[in-house]
């Protein structure tokens, strides 16, 4: 999978970082944690962080925690877990000893917040015994605090929570914990939640009227409430609106975007 270029974008930059705070309140408020999450609804968040901040992730002082290790011997997986954690299917710069590679190791160290998206966590069920003890110990590892927040995006939540008992409690009892997201509907509710208190903000957002309040409305019906989609969207706008001179809004901005996103939900 190739990687993508972050371009700076001041518009996307805060509603992608107000939405973020959004979620990590309405989940998590504690030094460490992990969390499950249903998560064809979500998938689309993965790829939207990734671009915003793919070209920050090198540095200790970054506030996004994207890339994870590898696991060199999983050769029936790996390319499957590789695209789950949006790497690049080539890890020639990477010793194949080396579970933690030496940057991340640094990030984990001096950085004071982290955030980590694995998408596709289902796939873990396809790991042998000691694959996945291997996987389990280097998750456990990463999880300690200070750490602020995992997103573990499963598109098959349901059969993981069958797997608890042969997980270690800090897998557990979050499955526990978030029920409101036990079932899609659930999900949808949360997504039309942030998608209400986000767009109207967008009205007066560097002062630019970027979406009505019946636009509002039209990206709900096109993205069904998911998400993901919703900041897929809301990114093409973003980008649309920066491509006005000095960012002064023009007419059909809202259609462009509209124009461009491609629905995945039917």
């Amino acid at each position: 999978m190739n990687q993508v270029d972050y371009v700076p974008n001041p518009i996307q930059d805060k509603i992608i970082l107000d939405i973020t705070a959004l979620i990590t309140s309405k989940l998590l408020v504690a030094e460490g944690g992990w969390i499950c999450l249903h998560g064809e609804t979500l998938s689309g968040l993965t790829t939207i962080l990734y671009r915003l901040c793919g070209k920050r992730l090198f540095g200790v002082q970054s506030p996004w925690l994207f890339k994870m290790a590898a696991l060199p011997n999983l050769i029936g997986v790996k390319g499957a877990l590789l695209h789950a954690m949006r790497l690049p299917n080539d890890m020639n710069g990477w010793p194949s000893a080396t579970i933690i590679p030496g940057f991340l190791g640094d990030y984990l160290m001096y950085s004071q917040n982290k955030v980590m998206l694995i998408d596709d966590f289902h796939i873990v069920q396809r790991l042998g015994s000691a694959d996945r003890q291997q996987f389990r110990n280097i998750i456990q590892e990463l999880i300690r605090p200070p750490y602020s927040l995992i997103f573990v995006l499963s598109g098959n939540f349901a059969s993981l929570q069958s797997m608890s008992r042969d997980w270690p409690s800090f897998v557990a009892e979050p499955m526990l914990k978030i029920k409101k997201f036990n079932s899609s509907n659930h999900v949808q509710v949360f997504s039309n939640e942030v998608l209400e208190q986000r767009a109207p903000k967008l009205l007066s957002l560097y002062g630019h009227e970027l979406v009505s309040f019946d636009n509002a409305k039209d990206i709900l019906d096109l993205t069904k409430g998911y998400i993901g989609e919703i900041l897929m969207f809301i990114c093409l706008l973003a980008r649309e609106f920066q491509a006005g001179e000095f960012y002064n809004a023009e007419p059909g901005i809202f259609d462009r975007a509209s124009s461009r996103y491609r629905v995945r939900h039917d």
